[in-house]
């Protein structure tokens, strides 16, 4: 159990250039004050050796964690003028509720970071850009067999995706999101 940690980025944890596996934790009211990552705070490093983040996050629940972007994760690479590839989380049979932040609720992916979600609940959480996710700055979501229920947000419900490289939902279930403005379920510009 990760409860009550605040950091700068990555409240719970933060993960740079290593690829951890954790199954059935919680990350329950962590704080990322001014950065990324509630949660957790995901990073790569384009310098030669250095390497990449690939976690695999499997039956865990993240509940009312908080940052500016990505209030439960933030998936991201560092970028000093290289280009490399980010972090690759691989997120299985996860529950997501009543978290919040800036940009994506739950989910913040970017930076070429290649997010992949399976068979997962995201409940109830809030974001002003993607009340559960937002993709920016070339990365890619691949989304399966994912429920987003009474999602809040000012653009984009569930989802909000802008300057990406690619996003693939299949077989998802868009229920009871809502927004202030544009993409009750998912809001996509440039995409």
């Amino acid at each position: 159990v990760f409860e009550g940690n605040t950091s700068y980025a990555g409240g719970g944890m933060s993960v740079e250039t290593t690829s951890p596996t954790l199954m059935g934790c919680r990350f329950e009211g962590n704080m990322a004050d001014l950065g990324r990552g509630g949660a957790m705070y995901l990073v790569s490093d384009p310098w030669p050796g250095l390497g990449q983040s690939m976690p695999v996050i499997t039956e865990c629940e993240f509940v009312a964690n908080g940052a500016l972007w990505g209030g439960a994760i933030a998936a991201d690479a560092w970028f000093d003028g290289l280009a490399g590839p980010g972090s690759e989380p691989t997120i299985v049979d996860c529950l997501f509720s009543t978290n919040m932040a800036v940009r994506g609720g739950c989910i913040w992916t970017g930076l070429g970071s290649i997010t992949t979600v399976e068979d997962s609940l995201f409940l109830a959480n809030d974001g002003q850009w993607g009340g559960a996710l937002y993709a920016e700055e070339d990365s890619n979501t691949i989304v399966s067999n994912a429920m987003f229920l009474g999602n809040t947000g000012d653009y984009g419900g569930a989802i909000h995706e802008q300057n990406v490289a690619g996003g693939t939902y299949d077989h998802c279930e868009f229920t009871g999101n809502a927004v202030a403005y544009d993409g009750g379920a998912v809001f996509a510009w440039n995409a």
